[in-house]
């Protein structure tokens, strides 16, 4: 009963928090991406390799990279933030490691999970980017480009992302 009255709460601020943001973007996809954040979600397990690969493909230093991850694995990247259940409050406000990713200033944020969360979506939202990306059963709304196929496929998504961004 928590949980669904939980989940309905973060619905409300999400809704809310998106109507105060909801700005027409004018954004040059094909510029320098300088600055990377990436969300990874619960049921997904990134290795060292694939941040090197998105490292390498687009041409950014590794201390360029931020991960924030909803399941408490350690990276070896300077910038790692872990998510705690009370980085979000009642009002959603956020506060401790999601805060300090959220105000970092992003050319591309990732979005790197395949689920309707509202807790992963507040935080999306409240990111400073001035692109990001996602996956289709994620919501559609916090994405600028959205993928249809599934995140498992890490090589498949490197390509494709490459794809929007530097072509």
């Amino acid at each position: 009963m928590f949980e669904y009255f939980s989940n309905y709460l973060y619905k409300l601020i999400f809704n809310r928090l998106f109507k105060k943001r909801t700005v027409v973007k004018n954004y040059n996809i094909k510029r320098k991406i300088k600055n990377i954040g990436i969300i990874i979600g619960h049921n997904f397990d990134f290795d060292d390799f694939f941040i090197d690969n998105i490292a390498l493909k687009f041409n950014v230093l590794k201390k360029n990279i931020f991960i924030l991850d909803f399941n408490k694995k350690k990276y070896q990247f300077v910038n790692n933030y872990q998510y705690k259940k009370d980085d979000i409050s009642f009002f959603g406000s956020l506060s401790g490691a999601s805060k300090i990713f959220s105000n970092q200033d992003f050319d591309l944020l990732i979005n790197y999970f395949n689920s309707n969360r509202f807790l992963m979506n507040i935080i999306s939202l409240k990111c400073n980017k001035k692109i990001s990306a996602g996956f289709i059963n994620s919501d559609k709304r916090i994405n600028d480009i959205v993928f249809s196929f599934s995140p498992e496929n890490k090589d498949v998504f490197l390509n494709e992302i490459i794809k929007f961004i530097k072509n």
